[in-house]
């Protein structure tokens, strides 16, 4: 895909990852959708990428809302009247044994990290079909490929989201819709709402982390394949990362 003057959408791109994409996206031409919650932060984002001859827009929303979607890809129709790029980027972690966490927990990580996606992929295929092409990419983890105790819903929201990205795959392919997923290993960010300070500090010690831009480095490499060629999945991890 040609990058230059595409439009793209980016979810959780106030911070970390969705951030490094979106500035990479906006550095080889795509005017970038930017989507969080944070308002303030996306503003920032927007005015950074404006000052270094980029375009961007702020669209404040919560992915995990169905009503909020379906308006921001409303501000997207009528702002651009199609979508080429939708990053599905936006996810929480909340980490502690079954039965330990709150109900409203898991609800919150299922309806953030895998309901999420998968309704905005709902807006985003309606107006990408319209064009004949198009390219989704969803943001999973190394966390969608191994079990960890503590990390069950999480597992389950990051696994669930491969799955969804596999059949989608399949489902779009004769309308020239390309599907690919990211999943990273240990990334440097700002992620994680109860992480243990010990488990931080030891991973810390064991691992040298990614960065976002390794990240955005790698959504670019997806998106610019020639047409014939569509990337199903990569799995980055840092080099001294086991597991």
């Amino acid at each position: 895909m040609e990058l230059k003057g595409r439009i793209a959408l980016v979810t959780g791109a106030s911070k970390g990852i969705g951030e490094a994409i979106s500035l990479a996206l906006a550095s080889e031409g795509v005017c970038v959708a930017l989507a969080a919650r944070n308002q303030e932060r996306l503003r920032a984002l927007e005015e950074a990428i404006r000052k270094e001859g980029g375009e961007a827009i702020a669209i404040t929303a919560d992915f995990s809302s169905e009503p909020q979607i379906e308006g921001a890809f409303q501000k997207i129709e009528e702002a651009f009247g199609r979508l080429d790029i939708l990053v599905n980027n936006a996810g929480i972690g909340v980490f502690g044994k079954v039965g330990e966490l709150q109900v409203n927990d898991y609800r919150r990580m299922l309806e953030t990290n895998l309901l999420g996606p998968i309704v905005a992929s709902h807006y985003a295929v309606n107006l990408m079909k319209r064009a004949g092409s198009g390219h989704i990419v969803n943001v999973s983890s190394v966390a969608g490929h191994i079990g960890t105790p503590g990390w069950a819903s999480y597992n389950a929201s990051k696994w669930g989201l491969r799955g969804f990205s596999e059949s989608l795959r399949k489902e779009l392919i004769p309308f020239g819709i390309k599907v690919s997923v990211l999943s990273p290993g240990v990334v440097e960010s700002e992620w994680g709402e109860n992480m243990p300070e010990d488990w931080l500090k030891r991973r810390n010690q064991e691992v040298t982390p990614l960065t976002p831009e390794d990240m955005a480095r790698a959504v670019i490499f997806l998106l610019q394949q020639p047409e014939r060629v569509c990337i199903n999945e990569i799995l980055v991890r840092p080099t001294n990362q086991e597991r």
